[in-house]
């Protein structure tokens, strides 16, 4: 952007564009210099889970009191509340004067299967937090820009190929509608990996011949039962374990790991093929997903990059991504 369209920002468009960015790295400095504004964000969030609770913070602490937490939207009923008390006295405690920046009265906790609707129905947003489980994303992100908010969606974005496209065609009319959208792909804003990824690709280990990824972890949280749930509640407590939901650990953890590898390798895969399976997760309760896969992704110019994922305990973790050069 030039000097000259710099300019014609105007103050709520500036912070409004930080601070959705903020949501996904809390450092982002023209949030924090954004105060000279007259009137604060107002910010709602759909999904306040472990995720959701954590975006709000991020959000609340990058505005430095000038974004208010107005709204929260959760298809279950005790889980705004767990998600206040976080952000008031437990485990995302906000700090000093930006308890005052929560104000989710009763009239805007919204709970059930329309929650979300509601939420994006609250007048004066500026933004919206998006963190429920993957699979809703799409339809929350197409209403979101419909409406005319910044969006910050956590990733992935989908967990299908008919959720990517929409939301190809949501994020073409938010570009048309000049809103501000950030994906929580935080190594995109890592000074250090974006770094790394330049050098490599200016030339420091040489034409890129190989790579690989490498997601190996243990076992995974598991929210129980209830006879209280209905069988779409107890999915969406436990959604990681559907793929509808969360795409497997290949879409809903690795998509950090591949997303460098494109970035790095600045190309997308034009082939793979894959296996895996259940090893040890094969209770019922663990849904449909695997708990070990691989990958051969082919990139052009013959560069293959081979991907192991895994979730098994007692077993040795590895975390990284690694590209072979001619020169390292």
């Amino acid at each position: 952007m030039s000097t000259q369209e710099n300019n014609k920002l105007s103050r709520r468009q500036f912070i409004t564009a930080g601070a959705a960015a903020a949501t996904a790295l809390s450092a982002f400095p023209f949030v924090r210099t954004g105060r000279a504004q007259s009137d604060k964000l107002r910010i709602g969030a759909i999904g306040v889970g472990g995720r959701g609770t954590g975006a709000c913070a991020n959000a609340l602490e990058a505005g430095k009191g000038s974004v208010d937490l107005v709204a929260m939207a959760d298809v279950a009923p005790d889980q705004i509340e767990k998600s206040l008390n976080a952000l008031k006295t437990g485990s995302r405690e906000l700090q000093g004067e930006l308890q005052k920046n929560i104000k989710v009265d009763k009239d805007h906790m919204f709970t059930g299967d329309e929650a979300w609707k509601q939420l994006l129905a609250v007048p004066d947003l500026d933004y919206v937090i998006l963190t429920t489980p993957p699979g809703f994303r799409p339809l929350h992100f197409e209403a979101a820009v419909k409406r005319g908010l910044n969006v910050f969606a956590e990733k992935p974005v989908a967990t299908d190929p008919v959720g990517c496209r929409k939301v190809r065609a949501a994020a073409q009319e938010a570009k048309n509608k000049g809103l501000s959208v950030v994906v929580g792909l935080q190594s995109r804003h890592d000074p250090a990996i974006q770094e790394t990824i330049k050098r490599a690709q200016d030339g420091a280990i040489g034409e890129f011949k190989a790579g690989s990824i490498h997601r190996m972890g243990g076992f995974l949280w598991h929210r129980g039962n209830d006879p209280s749930w209905s069988a779409m509640e107890y999915q969406c407590r436990n959604w990681y374990y559907w793929t509808w939901l969360s795409g497997d650990q290949i879409v809903e953890m690795v998509v950090h790991q591949v997303d460098r590898m494109n970035w790095t390798l600045g190309a997308y895969p034009i082939s793979a093929v894959a296996n895996g399976g259940r090893q040890v997760r094969t209770d019922p309760k663990f849904g449909n997903i695997y708990d070990h896969m691989s990958v051969d992704f082919e990139y052009p110019n013959d560069i293959h990059v081979y991907c192991m994922l895994r979730q098994i305990a007692n077993c040795e973790n590895r975390n990284e991504n690694r590209v072979i050069g001619t020169l390292g």
